[in-house]
């Protein structure tokens, strides 16, 4: 065999064991996971391994627990991934998972951090307005929806709970004409809300005069309002007393 050949066939054959070689923890380790508690396995990769292939690891790992809805062991493992390469997606992907486990401080934070690296996303304005609206920070949520429909106008949770924003703060006519637009784009719960508020008062000629609309505040727990003619009156609920509002304002978790 020429020389040429056989020093060919050495170098791939070390190339081979090195790469089985570079690839044999993570592996082993990807093998142990499913019958491994998050923080034993966690702590089981050891930090010699690669930094490329630990990062793929705890990604990977990550991205299982949180389609599993292990949104706990998704945070430990996006927290490892972070301390080796911090991409956009894993602070997005964290967010979420202290969102859906009701931490929405740590659900903003992350999201800022989010937008901070990527502020061309639409989703990332709209998980951020969720969780200020849980936050009770509701001129921070309207903002943040703004800002994703600007991206993205064809987000109907978006206009819906923008919608919600402006009932939170008794801003009526912000309201209905946010739930309209979802309501357009099919958005059944802002059908609901749009038809509960007496949205189609605002739309039926010139606006009614509300007491206390012009103040944005509510007077009681309905606005009194009356007709462009001034013949009829009617009320429209606050946003602490329409149960359509109340039913999602809850802590269930957002449909993402």
């Amino acid at each position: 065999m020429p020389k040429r050949n056989v020093l060919h066939s050495l170098l791939m054959l070390l190339l081979v064991e090195f790469t089985i070689l570079i690839h044999a923890p993570y592996a082993k380790a990807r093998t142990e996971t499913n019958s491994l508690l998050p923080n034993e396995w966690i702590q089981d990769l050891d930090d010699s391994v690669n930094p490329t292939l630990r990062w793929m690891f705890y990604k990977e790992q990550a991205d299982k627990y949180f389609n599993e809805k292990d949104y706990v062991g998704a945070i430990r493992s996006y927290s490892k991934a972070i301390e080796i390469y911090p991409f956009t997606v894993l602070f997005y992907n964290r967010g979420i998972s202290y969102f859906n486990l009701k931490k929405y401080s740590d659900a903003n934070n992350d999201l800022t951090k989010a937008i901070g690296f990527d502020s061309s996303r639409a989703e990332y304005y709209l998980a951020r307005g969720h969780s200020r609206l849980k936050l009770n920070d509701y001129y921070g949520a309207k903002d943040d929806y703004t800002k994703s429909l600007d991206l993205d106008y064809k987000i109907a949770d978006a206009h819906a709970f923008k919608g919600v924003t402006y009932q939170k703060l008794n801003i009526m006519v912000g309201a209905c004409d946010s739930w309209r637009e979802a309501k357009l784009l099919g958005h059944k719960e802002a059908t609901k809300w749009y038809q509960d508020s007496a949205c189609e008062k605002w739309f039926s000629g010139k606006p009614p005069t509300c007491i206390g609309l012009d103040r944005e505040l509510a007077l009681g727990e309905f606005f009194i309002c009356q007709d462009s003619d001034g013949d009829s009156s009617f009320s429209i609920p606050s946003a602490n007393t329409n149960p359509s509002l109340q039913e999602v304002l809850s802590d269930t978790p957002f449909a993402w």
